[in-house]
């Protein structure tokens, strides 16, 4: 409307400035053509402080209706995400329910054929009966075991027999030390029985020696002190008679 009025009054102006200068109508027409401005301009004004908070409300409401939008396509982005996981795992869980009974239809199949095959032997059931437990035990072992469970047996398995080796060499090590002190220990009795023996055979074999020389020295020592004390009698048989003498001498010389 505002464009359709600037348009008329431009279109007024220029057929005012267009008209002869010295008209009197001219003249008329141009003043009025500037008053419809002004007046256009006078109504106009007051809805530019309207326009502008328009302008501002619609922009804010973009900014608000822009972030919504971001946060609901983060939400669906995250709802397709967690739909897809869903599917998976559905997926995966129907996969292993229809191999699970794939698996015993095939197995139930297998058995019934063998039975069908096998049922005019009539002497060879109970060894057929008992080969068949056997093969359902692992089937049933199968499916009962994955392999996890089989790694873990086979790491209990590996366990046990490396303890039991280990108990195993840590006996054959205290067997070992306990024969290494027996050897210890008869070896000193061994050595102590052959220094017995050879002190005693040593003492046997010098006790005549021994003997000889200790009735010698004795002897010796004896005849020695016979001759000591006859020197000693000797000495004491002078002694006496020299005091004798000199006893007889010193009364004689008082007699006199």
């Amino acid at each position: 409307r505002r464009a359709a009025r600037a348009a008329s009054a431009s279109a007024g102006a220029g057929q005012a400035f267009s008209a002869a200068p010295g008209s009197q109508s001219a003249r008329v027409r141009r003043k009025s053509a500037i008053e419809l401005f002004d007046e256009e301009l006078a109504q106009l004004r007051p809805g530019v402080a309207g326009q502008a908070e328009r302008c501002r409300k619609i922009t804010q409401e973009l900014a608000v209706a822009r972030e919504t939008e971001k946060l609901e396509r983060q939400a669906l982005m995250k709802s397709r995400d967690f739909r897809k996981e869903r599917a998976d795992k559905l997926t995966k869980r129907l996969q292993a329910c229809i191999r699970g009974w794939l698996r015993r239809k095939r197995f139930v199949l297998a058995i019934n054929t063998e039975l069908a095959a096998e049922a005019g032997f009539a002497s060879l059931l109970p060894d057929q009966l008992r080969d068949q437990l056997r093969v359902l035990k692992h089937t049933v072992h199968d499916l009962k075991y994955q392999g996890e469970h089989r790694e873990r047996a086979i790491i209990r398995l590996q366990a046990f027999w490396r303890g039991m080796l280990g108990r195993r060499v840590v006996r054959v090590l205290w067997v070992s030390n306990y024969m290494r002190q027996v050897y210890l220990q008869m070896d000193l009795a061994a050595t102590r029985i052959s220094a017995w023996h050879r002190s005693v055979s040593t003492r046997l074999k010098y006790r005549e020696v021994i003997y000889t020389h200790m009735r010698e020295t004795s002897l010796r020592q004896f005849t020695e002190m016979v001759e000591g004390l006859k020197i000693v009698v000797k000495l004491q048989r002078a002694f006496r008679a020299r005091l004798a003498v000199r006893n007889v001498t010193r009364r004689r010389s008082a007699a006199a």
